[in-house]
């Protein structure tokens, strides 16, 4: 059924405008002096080339509190109408064997012969058919009551778009409250773009995410604490504990907030994009394919030793490379922005300035609505 795009009356029993208004603080940002730091980490054992740790240094920025939602992506896909996804123009991603919609999996080889696909089946995902922004598993699968959620199946690319839409100096806009997945690089590259903003670096985010502590593992501190992070609990994929609450994704506020920035979902739910080239330090250049870095972990991995593969540990320096036109259902984005020397920031006797939209409200669907 084709419908007014001016008329968004069908969307959620209401204008979407009202209701994109509930979501406008997950818009806040963190305004971040930046300066020195030590990335990496002392641990040989780390996978992804985590070892050494060296000093780093950025400039000023803001970055997101939270991953992009389903709920912001689908204002700017209200925007953007024309845009379409790289998994949107591929008809498919990839999807947990334990959720996907078993009617849309994709019966062929010529997606999975290539290294991101075999470390997805690893992860035991499979390809599936139709499965993009609003149709997380496939199918008849949506996104109607995870408006909360990080938006997924977004490429470096679609991210690059939204964010560049999207102006933080300008918090006016307002957004519906999940993280949004299965989005490439590509996809994220062009949010980010429709958001008057960028994807962060890899030194970004980790800056970010260590929220003003040095050489923790973590973005609270040196010991684990299982209750922080939406992680497999168990050996995989045989067995999940829940013992975060979470089977798939989470809300992106639905654990409490990781560092003393105030930030949320850095480690677990979604592996997130970076702008960095991911190189690998054992082959030439130019025998691999372009990657870019992803950061922070997801719903998919565990801690559980019987588990582990190839040493991932999750922790702030856990990192990966994956194609630009790479999507799937475990990895969303968030964005970033430089803070001009012309403006006026003011940072107190802090090096960070939180910038809250609006205090948290809940958000309930009522009544029959059209697929989101």
């Amino acid at each position: 059924m084709e419908c007014n795009r001016k008329d968004y009356s069908y969307f959620l029993g209401e204008n979407i405008n009202d209701e994109l208004n509930k979501y406008r603080y997950l818009d806040s940002f963190v305004e971040l002096r930046g300066g020195d730091f030590i990335m990496g980490i002392n641990d040989r054992s780390g996978a992804n080339y985590e070892h050494p740790t060296k000093k780093a240094h950025v400039q000023p920025f803001r970055i997101l509190m939270y991953p992009v939602t389903n709920s912001a992506f689908r204002k700017f896909k209200n925007h953007k109408h024309k845009f379409r996804t790289d998994c949107e123009k591929s008809e498919f991603s990839w999807v947990f064997k334990s959720l996907m919609n078993e009617k849309s999996k994709i019966e062929t080889t010529k997606k999975i012969d290539d290294f991101e696909s075999q470390e997805a089946l690893k992860s035991n995902m499979l390809p599936i058919k139709e499965a993009r922004w609003n149709k997380p598993e496939g199918g008849s699968s949506s996104i109607r009551d995870r408006l909360d959620f990080p938006v997924v199946h977004v490429s470096y690319q679609d991210a690059f778009a939204f964010c560049a839409w999207k102006d933080m100096r300008l918090p006016t806009e307002i957004e519906l409250d999940f993280p949004v997945v299965h989005v490439s690089y590509q996809d994220a590259f062009a949010f980010c773009a429709w958001k008057d903003m960028r994807l962060p670096t890899e030194v970004e985010w980790e800056y970010a995410a260590r929220g003003g502590l040095h050489g923790k593992p973590y973005p609270w501190g040196e010991r684990w604490e299982i209750a922080r992070t939406n992680l497999w609990q168990g050996k995989f994929p045989q067995e999940n504990q829940l013992r975060d609450g979470y089977y798939g994704l989470a809300p992106v506020n639905g654990l409490k907030p990781q560092n003393d920035f105030e930030m949320y979902d850095l480690l677990g739910n979604t592996w997130e994009w970076t702008s960095t080239v991911f190189k690998n330090p054992y082959k030439r250049e130019e025998e691999i394919q372009k990657r870019r870095v992803v950061k922070g972990g997801s719903f998919l991995d565990t801690r559980d030793p019987r588990s582990l593969t190839e040493k991932m540990r999750i922790r702030i320096s856990a990192r990966m490379g994956r194609v630009e036109n790479y999507s799937a259902q475990n990895l969303g984005f968030r964005c970033a922005q430089s803070i001009k020397s012309t403006e006026k920031t003011n940072f107190g006797d802090k090096n960070f300035r939180i910038v809250r939209l609006r205090p948290p409200k809940k958000f309930k669907l009522d009544g029959k609505h059209e697929e989101l």
